[in-house]
C-alpha cells in the first residue's frame, strides 16, 4: 500500500513537472505569436497612417493650387476691367479722328462742288456778262485757295486716325492676352474639380 502510494505521488510529480515544462515551453510561443499580431497591426496602422499623410499633403496641394488660381483669376479680372476701358478710350479716340476726317472730307467736297458750279457758270453761254465772268473767276480762285487750305487738316486727321488705330490694335492685344490667361485659369481649375476623389 506505502509503495503504491508512493507511486502514485510520483506519478502525479511527474505530471504536474511535465505540465510545467509544456506550460513553460508553449508561453514563449502564445508570447511571439501576440507580437508578431502587434507588429503586423503595427505595420497596418502605419501604413495607414502614411496613405492618410499622403492624402492630406495632396489636399493641401489642391487647396493652394485652387486657391492660387482664384488670386491669379481676381487679379486678371481687375486687370481685364482696367483693358477694357482702355479698349474703350481707343476707340473713343478713333471715333473722334474718323468723325474729324469725314468733317474735312465732307467741306473738301462741298468746296470742289462749289469749285465746278461756278466753273461752269463762268463761260459766254452761260453768263454773257463779263463782270459776273469775272466775280466767277474770282470765286473760283478763292475756292480753290481755301481747298488748298484744308489739305494739311486732312493730311492732319488721316495721321491721327492711323495712330488712334494702331492705339486700339495695341489694347485690343492685350485685352486678348489677358482674356486668354482667364481661359487657362478657367480650364486649370475645371480640370481640377473634374478629377475624381479617391
Amino acid at each position: 500500500m506505502r509503495g503504491s502510494l508512493v507511486s502514485l505521488l510520483l506519478v502525479v510529480v511527474f505530471v504536474l513537472t511535465f505540465g510545467v515544462t509544456l506550460d513553460s515551453q508553449a508561453t514563449p510561443r502564445q508570447s511571439n505569436s501576440r507580437s508578431n499580431s502587434a507588429a503586423n497591426s503595427g505595420a497596418n496602422d502605419s501604413q495607414t497612417l502614411q496613405a492618410l499623410l499622403r492624402e492630406v499633403r495632396e489636399l493641401r496641394q489642391d487647396l493652394r493650387t485652387a486657391t492660387v488660381a482664384s488670386e491669379r483669376a481676381q487679379i486678371l479680372l481687375t486687370r481685364l476691367q482696367a483693358q477694357q476701358q482702355a479698349v474703350a478710350s481707343a476707340q473713343r479716340e478713333v471715333d473722334a479722328a474718323r468723325t474729324q476726317l469725314e468733317r474735312t472730307e465732307s467741306r473738301r467736297n462741298n468746296i470742289e462742288s462749289q469749285i465746278k458750279y461756278y466753273s461752269d457758270q463762268d463761260n459766254e453761254d452761260s453768263t454773257p456778262d463779263a463782270s459776273k465772268r469775272q466775280n466767277l473767276d474770282e470765286q473760283v480762285k478763292s475756292m480753290k485757295e481755301l481747298l488748298q487750305q484744308t489739305e494739311p487738316q486732312r493730311d492732319t486727321f488721316q495721321g491721327a486716325e492711323s495712330r488712334a488705330k494702331d492705339a486700339l490694335q495695341l489694347e485690343q492685344s492685350k485685352l486678348d492676352a489677358l482674356q486668354s490667361e482667364l481661359d487657362q485659369i478657367d480650364r486649370a481649375l475645371a480640370n481640377l474639380a473634374s478629377q475624381p476623389v479617391n
